[in-house]
């Protein structure tokens, strides 16, 4: 059989959850609670090599981990609402958008660009509750939503150039 089977060596104690894979296969990364916390931590994925602890700050239950095409990022959620950036060279964590501050609960979808240099997110904006799509631009550091409280809207989805993101919409009530 060409499958084969590696353990991940876990912290004593800790558990692991949620884990995803580097977009090169080189790692896993998971949600592992040896701190008391939550924190991200890396796993080579050939079983050699340490594991490392990429976060410090998981005060609030954490969601899911979103890696950037280019390797560069992890994009996280927690239930608290806040979508994280981990820039993985500088190991430096902020939150882009907090849906719970204003009383938005949680991201539904997080879906990066073909270049890494978009995050599509989908979370309500408004008083209505229905899902609208945001994008976070890591140049300006900003979030712009791009479709109306009117519809929900949902599965953004980038074009393989980058130029389109397509999404659906429920138009029927």
């Amino acid at each position: 059989s060409s499958h084969r089977r590696i353990d991940i060596v876990l912290p004593n104690g800790a558990r692991a959850r949620d884990a995803v894979f580097s977009q090169d296969d080189k790692f896993v990364y998971a949600f592992v609670d040896s701190t008391g916390e939550n924190e991200i931590w890396r796993f080579p994925l050939q079983g050699n090599g340490k594991p490392e602890q990429l976060s410090k700050d998981g005060q609030f239950h954490r969601l899911a981990i979103y890696p950037s095409p280019d390797g560069k990022y992890l994009a996280h959620t927690d239930k608290r609402g806040r979508l994280w950036l981990l820039e993985l060279a500088s190991k430096q964590n902020v939150v882009i958008d907090d849906a719970g501050k204003i009383g938005m609960g949680t991201h539904d979808e997080v879906v990066w660009s073909v270049d890494s240099k978009t995050i599509a997110l989908t979370r309500a904006n408004s008083t209505m509750g229905r899902n609208q799509i945001g994008l976070f631009d890591l140049a300006s550091k900003q979030v712009n939503f791009v479709t109306t409280d009117k519809f929900d809207s949902e599965s953004p989805v980038f074009s393989s150039d980058g130029k389109w993101m397509y999404f659906l919409s429920n138009r029927n009530f």
